[in-house]
């Protein structure tokens, strides 16, 4: 049964950073629109965090390359297996799963092409895969890039390890050049949005500081939900016709 936006919302403050849960809560209800079909590879799985919360049923498969976060997904129970490896090598036979999901990992493989690649060959024909992708307007967004111009967002890129900030007509030739059909796309994460989320990566220093130290994201989870569960849901809930984010449903042709 999918949940509200609110008890998402909550779930993801319970757990991570106020930045990451504002806008991993939205992608969340996205996908809980959709039905995934086993085997299911989730690639790019980080700590599970995002599994565990959005679907109500285990995932075959949970894929990354840090080993850390790949033992933290493990504890969650979240996957029937878990497997440390690159989106570049993707350790399974041709034409094995009927669903992928990627999770806002696709900006970040530098070798996009031959990741691409890769989900194309694992992909069964007529499989469906899931991806959320950032766009160009979370660039022109950024509060940093009106204070400071364009040397902010070049700071944000390289810190934040994005290598592709496309628009949907670019994103779209990249996954059709790789044997994907697009059956729907959803924009989300508007520019009000962008900006507040922008400002709360700063805010949030302590959440940093508390994982070095002490392993975990958060000090006082009851006061990370009474500081931002309202302005998260007044951001969240609003129609968006153009998003800094994209969530793309493919189809393998």
């Amino acid at each position: 049964m999918a949940k509200e936006l609110k008890e998402l919302i909550d779930e993801f403050l319970a757990q991570v950073p106020p930045p990451r849960a504002l806008i991993r809560a939205k992608e969340a209800e996205i996908f809980q629109q959709f039905q995934l079909k086993e085997p299911i590879l989730d690639l790019g799985c980080g700590d599970g965090s995002f599994a565990a919360i959005t679907f109500d049923q285990p995932l075959t498969v949970g894929l990354d390359p840090l080993l850390n976060d790949l033992q933290e997904a493990k504890k969650r129970g979240i996957y029937e297996q878990t497997i440390c490896a690159s989106a570049l090598q993707i350790p399974f036979p041709d034409q094995y799963f009927q669903t992928i999901i990627s999770n806002c990992v696709l900006e970040h493989i530098f070798e996009l092409e031959r990741a691409l690649g890769e989900i194309n060959r694992v992909l069964k024909p007529g499989g469906e895969a899931f991806f959320t992708v950032i766009s160009n307007n979370f660039n022109q967004w950024l509060l940093g890039r009106r204070l400071f111009g364009p040397l902010y967002t070049r700071f944000f890129n390289w810190h934040s390890h994005h290598y592709h900030t496309y628009d949907a007509e670019e994103w779209k030739k990249f996954f059709s050049k790789n044997n994907l059909k697009i059956l729907k796309i959803i924009p989300y994460l508007d520019q009000t949005t962008i900006q507040f989320l922008d400002l709360l990566y700063y805010l949030s220093f302590p959440c940093l500081l508390n994982k070095t130290l002490f392993r975990r994201w958060l000090i006082c989870p009851r006061l990370n939900r009474t500081l931002w569960r309202r302005p998260f849901f007044y951001l969240l809930n609003r129609p968006v016709k153009e998003g800094a984010a994209l969530f793309f449903h493919c189809q393998k042709k």
